[in-house]
C-alpha cells in the first residue's frame, strides 16, 4: 500500500510538517511528555486548600436553601478583598494581579443581592472600597458572550454562575446538548486560565442517600464536564451546621473526599470554619434510624405493598433502590427474606414431627399453639407467611 506524501515513516508515524499543507483547516499540536514536564514543573495548583482548583469548571450543588449561594458570595468577596491568606480555616492561593470576582445572580435581583452583600460584609468586617474588584451580572441571556466580553476586559481568576439552570439554553433538554454547553464554559475556563463554579441542586431522594455525584439533577452530563463536584449538606440534628463534600476531585486527594467539612452558618449568611470533620456516610438517615425504617418496611409489606408502591411509601426512587437498600439492611438486621414450609418457626415446647406427606381431604383445626403466628411481631423481624394456603393447595390437589 502507497504512504500518503504526508507520512514520515523516519518519524515513527509522527505526521510530518507538510500535514498541514496536504489537509487544509487541520492544525496538529503534539508536545513531547520531555516538554511539558520541564515546562509544568509544579504540582496541580489549588486555588483553595485542596479542595477547589485555580483552573476549570466545577459543579457546587446542594438543595435548595442550604446556603450555597451564601457560600459563594463569602467566597467571591474574599477573592476580591483579600491577596493571599486562610479562606476558613484552609490557604487560600490568589495571583496579586487578578484580584477580581465576576458573580452571576439569575436568581436575585439588584435590592436583595446588595442586603444580604451588605450583610455579609458586615459581619467579615469588609469596607465597601474593597469591593471594587466584585463585578455582578444580574441577566442570564447570551451568557456565554457577555463572559467572553468580560474576559476580554476584566482578566478575573474566579466566575460564579448562580444557578446553572438558569442559564441553560432551551434546546438543551439532553444530556448531549447540556454538555455541549458546557464545553463551551470550559473553553473560557482554559483560555484566560480562571476558575467557573456553577451552583446547581440535587434531586429530592438526596436526604436519603450518602452524599454523591449522582445526587445532581442531570448528574451524567454535569460529572462529566466538571473536574470537582461538591455537595454542600445540612447536618441531619443541627440546622446551622453545613457539611461541605467532595464528592468528585480528579485531583484531589483521596483523604479529602471520605469526609466532610463541617462549618457553622450563623444569621449573618456566613459561614465559620468548625474545624471538624465527619465521614459522609454518616449524613444520611439510615444508620441513626434502622430500625425505624426496618420497622416501617415490616409493616407495609404486612399491608400488602409491594413494587412500585413499596418504593414510594419508603421514600425511595425506585424500586430497584428498596432492593438495594432491603439486600444491605434487612439481612444485618437478620430480617426474613420470603420463608418456605421448611423455614418456618417452630415453638420449641412441642414435640418435633416431619410434615406429613397427604392431607386428609378436610383436614382438622389445628391447636392454636401450633400455627404459626402472622399478627404478633418482635422487634426488628418480620413473621412469615401462614402454611395454610399451601395445606389447602395440596388438599384440592
Amino acid at each position: 500500500m502507497k504512504q500518503p506524501e504526508y507520512y514520515d515513516a523516519d518519524r515513527c508515524g509522527i505526521f510530518s510538517d507538510n500535514y498541514e499543507e496536504k489537509k487544509n483547516n487541520v492544525q496538529l499540536n503534539c508536545y513531547e511528555g520531555e516538554e511539558l514536564l520541564k515546562a509544568y514543573s509544579q504540582d496541580t495548583p489549588f486555588l483553595w486548600g485542596k479542595i477547589l482548583p485555580k483552573t476549570g469548571l466545577i459543579c457546587f450543588a446542594g438543595e435548595s436553601g442550604c446556603g450555597q449561594s451564601a457560600f459563594l458570595r463569602q467566597l467571591a468577596i474574599f477573592n476580591c478583598s483579600y491577596q493571599t491568606g486562610n479562606f476558613l480555616g484552609m490557604k487560600f492561593e490568589n495571583d496579586n494581579w487578578r484580584k477580581k470576582s465576576l458573580y452571576i445572580s439569575t436568581e436575585d435581583d439588584q435590592l436583595y443581592f446588595a442586603a444580604v452583600l451588605r450583610k455579609q460584609c458586615k459581619e467579615l468586617k469588609v469596607e465597601p472600597n474593597q469591593l471594587c474588584g466584585l463585578k455582578v451580572i444580574f441577566e442570564n441571556d447570551n451568557i456565554i458572550e457577555k463572559i467572553e466580553l468580560f474576559q476580554k476586559r476584566e482578566h478575573t481568576n474566579l466566575i460564579i454562575i448562580d444557578c446553572l439552570n438558569d442559564i441553560l439554553p432551551k434546546q438543551a433538554t439532553s444530556a448531549v446538548a447540556i454538555k455541549k454547553f458546557l464545553s463551551k464554559l470550559q473553553r473560557i475556563a482554559e483560555d484566560h486560565q480562571c476558575l467557573i463554579i456553577l451552583t446547581h441542586h440535587t434531586n429530592k431522594y438526596a436526604r436519603n442517600r450518602r452524599p454523591s455525584k449522582y445526587n445532581l439533577i442531570e448528574s451524567p452530563a454535569l460529572e462529566a464536564k466538571c473536574r470537582t463536584v461538591i455537595e454542600l449538606r445540612t447536618d441531619l440534628f443541627q440546622r446551622n451546621l453545613k457539611h461541605l463534600c467532595v464528592v468528585k476531585g480528579n485531583y484531589t486527594p483521596y483523604e479529602v473526599k471520605y469526609k466532610s467539612y463541617m462549618f457553622e452558618f450563623t444569621p449573618q449568611l456566613t459561614f465559620i470554619n468548625t474545624g471538624r470533620r465527619v465521614d459522609i456516610d454518616t449524613l444520611t438517615l439510615m444508620p441513626d434510624h434502622i430500625a425505624d425504617r426496618v420497622e416501617k418496611y415490616n409493616r407495609l409489606r404486612n399491608e400488602g405493598l409491594r413494587g412500585d408502591e413499596l418504593a414510594k411509601a419508603m421514600g425511595f426512587a425506585s424500586r430497584g433502590s428498596l432492593s438495594v437498600w432491603a439486600k444491605k439492611y434487612i439481612k444485618t438486621n437478620n430480617e426474613p427474606t420470603k420463608p418456605t414450609e421448611s423455614s418456618a418457626p417452630i415453638d420449641p415446647t412441642e414435640p418435633k414431627e416431619p410434615i406429613e406427606s397427604s392431607v386428609p381431604s378436610e383436614p382438622q383445626p389445628t391447636p392454636e399453639s401450633t400455627q404459626p403466628s402472622v399478627t404478633k411481631q418482635s422487634s426488628g423481624h418480620t413473621d412469615p407467611p401462614s402454611l395454610l394456603p399451601s395445606l389447602d393447595k395440596k388438599a384440592k390437589a
